[in-house]
């Protein structure tokens, strides 16, 4: 997976305030949205559920790291 921090970064913040977003809301090109969404699942930061992508434990620690300025 190969994205720029911010780009991930705003998936996961996203997925903070809605419990669920689907492909086509994802903050990013129509061309990457399909590699990002799998990255992103691959890793563990968000699981496909019925209707559409959520956040996991470890992509909430991620996100919670990032907003305390550690070493991620």
């Amino acid at each position: 997976m190969n994205f720029p921090a911010s780009m991930v970064l705003s998936v996961l913040e996203i997925l903070t305030y809605d419990t669920y977003l689907t492909i086509t809301r994802f903050p990013c090109s129509v061309t990457i949205r399909e590699e990002l969404a799998e990255g992103l699942v691959n890793v563990g930061f968000i699981e496909l559920c019925d209707p559409g992508y959520r956040i996991t434990t470890l992509g909430e620690k991620f996100l919670n790291i990032s907003k305390n300025k550690s070493n991620i």
